[in-house]
């Protein structure tokens, strides 16, 4: 684990000894990661595109705010301008033709 993710769902022990003692005594955290957590929802809360489905900001809203729409990866395709919806029957066929020819390239 490296960088803010260690700030996040890391700890002291993972430093060498002494380290983050060092570091906090100059630096408190003061709360810095819920902080973060809260500035990154109201983030996505006032621009919902940065709130996509499996970005860590969608998944902060979805948590704390259960009463909003839940977007899905099928609910933003189905609403894109490309109309993909009318070829869902076919979608497992196109795959499969895409997979084949990548192979061949390959």
């Amino acid at each position: 684990m490296e960088g803010i993710g260690l700030d996040v769902g890391g700890s002291p022990a993972d430093l060498p000894p002494g380290y983050a003692d060092r570091v906090r005594a100059a630096h408190p955290r003061l709360g810095t990661t819920r902080a973060l957590t809260t500035s990154i929802g109201n983030q996505a809360l006032a621009d919902p595109r940065k709130a996509l489905p499996g970005m860590l900001a969608g998944e902060i809203v979805h948590q704390r705010h259960p009463e909003l729409p839940y977007l899905t990866w099928d609910s933003i395709l189905d609403s894109s301008g490309w109309r993909d919806w009318e070829a869902r029957g076919t979608a497992a066929a196109n795959i499969e033709k895409l997979h084949a020819e990548v192979l061949l390239v390959e």
